[in-house]
């Protein structure tokens, strides 16, 4: 058991240069990713609100004069 450990243990070290926070940066930027398209599909939504107000504006002025 303890030279199928070491055995291991050599082998995992042709890993070392290996990103070992790869997984935890994955999940950090999927998160962020996430929380973002939630901001863009808010502010597309209130995009579309102030478009909306801006062209009534421009339809009940155009009538005033």
């Amino acid at each position: 058991m303890h030279k199928m450990l070491h055995r291991c243990n050599e082998q995992l070290q042709q890993f070392s240069h290996v990103n070992k926070k790869a997984l935890d940066q994955y999940v950090n930027f999927t998160e962020q990713r996430e929380e973002l398209q939630k901001r863009q599909a808010e502010l597309e939504a209130g995009d579309e609100v102030l478009h909306g107000i801006l062209y009534l504006n421009l339809f009940f002025c155009t009538y005033c004069f």
